[in-house]
């Protein structure tokens, strides 16, 4: 069995940070969890626009010894990369390529990943070279592989699409946050994808005993990501209306606005 401090990751995540979504701080605190597990740790990520104590101190991490690994090109702007389809992916398989970091480690290396594309790129690429089957590689899945829950309601959101499936099907081990999603995942792939789940959590330490609340006049409830229906903000909403009049609802978070979404959907959350 090969021991955490023989590992050697990289956490790919495809943001500029700092960022400031719900996402982002859950992948910091992962990969910073994955480091205080003595599995060396590596965060890669699209751009970095601070300096790392200033990025270490955002997500609450000061003491993390993850290390920082910033994509952006800085020899040619930016845009001379937008045009290519999986310019980002490249610059990942690069990056694991010719990182001396990983280039001469005799630990066993590791490429987890949250990002569909990045799912997709990588699982499709593993079948056609040898140096990607030298990684474990893991997915952490949050929907069901980039396809919006919100728009294919109870279809199968795998009957066009194939390629997602065989990508899945290359990765060591699929991530999932929740035993529904894990369920589903299952049965919409026919069993050949199995995921595992993983209860996700704040680093924040748990307290031994239940704590003592005590409620001042005003009472807030508060929800912290995608707003949506699927995920059930709008029964929040209309909890409410059951509820006594010191009760309020804070929500901090971002709209689907993908085509087939209820345009009435902000009406209802504004």
């Amino acid at each position: 069995m090969i021991k955490s401090n023989e590992f050697i990751v990289a956490y790919v995540h495809s943001m500029t940070f700092p960022n400031n979504e719900a996402n982002a701080f859950d992948a910091v605190w992962t990969a910073d969890a994955l480091e205080a597990a003595s599995a060396e740790t590596t965060f890669v990520m699209k751009s970095l626009m601070v300096n790392r104590e200033e990025f270490l101190d955002y997500y609450y991490t000061p003491n993390s010894n993850i290390r920082l690994a910033s994509l952006k090109p800085k020899w040619l702007p930016e845009r001379f990369f937008l045009n290519r389809k999986n310019y980002y992916a490249e610059l990942v398989s690069l990056f694991l390529l010719f990182s001396p970091r990983f280039l001469f480690t005799n630990k066993q290396k590791v490429l987890y990943l949250r990002d569909p594309k990045l799912l997709r790129y990588f699982g499709l690429l593993r079948e056609k070279t040898s140096w990607l089957r030298k990684w474990i590689m893991i997915y952490e899945s949050h929907d069901p592989f980039g396809h919006d829950p919100n728009v294919f309601l109870d279809r199968n959101p795998f009957e066009d699409d194939k390629d997602i499936i065989q990508a899945a099907s290359n990765f060591d081990l699929i991530l999932t946050n929740s035993e529904a999603l894990s369920q589903d995942t299952e049965t919409w792939t026919d069993g050949v994808i199995k995921p595992k789940v993983v209860d996700l959590a704040s680093p924040l330490e748990r307290p031994n005993e239940p704590p003592i609340v005590e409620f001042g006049d005003e009472i807030v409830l508060g929800y912290i990501g995608t707003i949506d229906t699927l995920r059930g903000v709008d029964i929040l909403i209309k909890s409410l209306r059951y509820l006594p009049a010191n009760f309020r609802v804070r929500i901090v978070g971002r709209f689907h606005k993908e085509p087939g979404v209820n345009p009435k959907l902000v009406e209802l959350f504004t």
